[in-house]
């Protein structure tokens, strides 16, 4: 109950200051939805569905992509691009920082060279550094 109403709150301050917030619906399946960031890198009106990784004994994150996936393209109109090599590449979008000039990636346990080299490819037009 605390974290919805922290939310909430986050929600209303974001609608306060005219950002457009879409609310996705709630999903028990997949507790590890509020991350959305994870899942992809939207820039200049391009969105990469990334890879991230399922943390163990944890629902596959399958479920989240196509939501998020449908939501970009269909209500936001974004190009959507997708990670080649999904069974290999591993990439979350938490591990990505764009400045407004270039990309910087950093490896992790959820982010591999794979997923560096995904990004730099879907976004050519920026220098991208791990």
């Amino acid at each position: 109950d605390k974290a919805r109403a922290e939310h909430e709150q986050l929600v209303d301050a974001l609608r306060r200051i005219n950002l457009d917030v879409i609310e996705l619906p709630c999903d028990e399946k997949h507790p590890d939805g509020l991350f959305v960031d994870d899942i992809a890198v939207v820039i200049n009106g391009t969105a990469l569905i990334c890879s991230p990784c399922s943390a163990p004994n944890k629902p596959s994150r399958e479920g989240e992509l196509a939501v998020v996936r449908q939501v970009l393209r269909k209500e936001l109109g974004l190009k959507v691009v997708e990670v080649e090599k999904a069974d290999e590449t591993k990439l979350e979008g938490g591990d990505v920082l764009w400045t407004g000039r270039e990309i910087f990636v950093g490896l992790s346990e959820r982010t591999n060279m794979l997923g560096a080299q995904a990004v730099a490819k879907a976004f050519p037009e920026y220098s991208t550094t791990v």
